[in-house]
C-alpha cells in the first residue's frame, strides 16, 4: 500500500503518553478542520465526553481502550496511544487500502485496513450518508487473518471494487 503513515508518538516517558495522544488526536480531528471524507460522505467523530473518561472525548477514548461495557474501558493501551496519528492518515487514504464492510449490531461498519503498518480503522455508516470514526487499533502480527478476513469479504462482494 502507498500511503505513508507519521511516525507513532514515542512511548516515553509513559507518564506523558496519554496527554500527547489526546494532542494529537485533537489536532487531527480539530472541530475548526474539515472532516475527513470517505466514500460519497465525511468521517464524523462523537464529542461528547466518554462515560470512563469524562475529560476525553467519547471517539478518543474508544480508540485508544478497548473492553465491554464502556464504562470499563478505563485503562489506555499504549500500542493504540502511540499510533493515535495514523487513524487520519488511514481515512484520508481510504482509496488505496483494503475496504470491506460487515454488519455489527444491525449497522454497517466499514473497515480500512492498512496491510503495510497492520492497522485497521473501523467507521460506521450513519443513516444520512455520513460515518461515526468508531476505532482504530493495529492487527498485530497475524496479517494472514486480516488478508483472509479481507478474501472473505471479497468473495460475497462486500469490498469497494476499487480496493486493492
Amino acid at each position: 500500500m502507498s500511503v505513508p503513515l507519521p511516525a507513532p508518538l514515542p512511548d516515553q516517558p509513559e507518564a506523558t503518553l496519554e496527554p500527547r495522544a489526546y494532542a494529537a488526536y485533537q489536532s487531527d480531528f480539530d472541530p475548526a478542520l474539515p472532516c475527513p471524507g470517505f466514500q460519497s460522505g465525511v468521517v464524523r467523530v462523537e464529542r461528547t465526553p466518554h462515560k470512563a473518561k469524562p475529560t476525553r472525548e467519547h471517539t478518543y477514548w474508544h480508540i485508544v481502550t478497548e473492553g465491554y461495557p464502556e464504562e470499563k474501558r478505563t485503562v489506555p493501551i499504549i500500542e493504540r496511544l502511540t499510533r493515535i496519528p495514523w487513524v487520519r492518515p488511514v481515512v484520508t487514504g481510504w482509496t488505496q487500502l483494503k475496504i470491506w464492510w460487515e454488519i455489527r449490531e444491525s449497522s454497517t461498519h466499514w473497515n480500512i485496513w492498512h496491510p503495510g503498518y497492520r492497522y485497521v480503522v473501523i467507521v460506521k455508516e450513519l443513516s444520512r450518508g455520513d460515518y461515526l470514526l468508531k476505532t482504530g487499533y493495529p492487527t498485530g502480527p497475524d496479517a494472514f487473518k486480516w488478508h483472509k478476513k479481507f478474501a472473505e469479504a471479497k468473495k460475497t462482494g462486500r469490498t469497494l471494487s476499487s480496493a486493492p
